[in-house]
């Protein structure tokens, strides 16, 4: 392993192991299940209130690890499935019924789940 490589992975394990660096990656681990339950849902072909009531139970309980999925999900609303998993975790979370999408986005959007929906091939 030359110099540079062994500096490299160095300078990685004392980045990784930063108490900021463990924090987020602990932060991570416990959103990560409300987050891909919340996508796993947002796929599915249930209606938004289905999909919403289907959540509510696995995000009982967990309320920062639920508001730091409902955070990260905020980032990725320009397209269909990241839209549609943040209103449904949102929903769920709040115990209120789901939004519905931004009249900007729908064109956008209802043209993804076209799109979305045909077979391949």
């Amino acid at each position: 392993m030359s110099l540079r490589s062994r500096l490299g992975h160095a300078i990685m394990r004392r980045i990784e192991a930063s108490p900021r660096v463990q924090e987020q990656h602990r932060r991570t681990a416990r959103l990560m299940p409300h987050l891909q339950a919340a996508e796993e849902l947002a796929y599915s072909k249930l209606s938004d209130e289905e999909a919403s009531e289907r959540l509510r139970p696995r995000v009982a309980g967990s309320e920062q690890a639920v508001l730091d999925a409902i955070d990260w999900l905020e980032y990725g609303r320009d397209e269909y499935i990241g839209d549609r998993a943040y209103r449904l975790l949102l929903a769920a979370a709040t115990d209120t019924p789901v939004r519905p999408i931004d009249p900007a986005m729908a064109d956008q959007f209802a043209a993804e789940r076209e799109l979305g929906s045909m077979p391949p091939g």
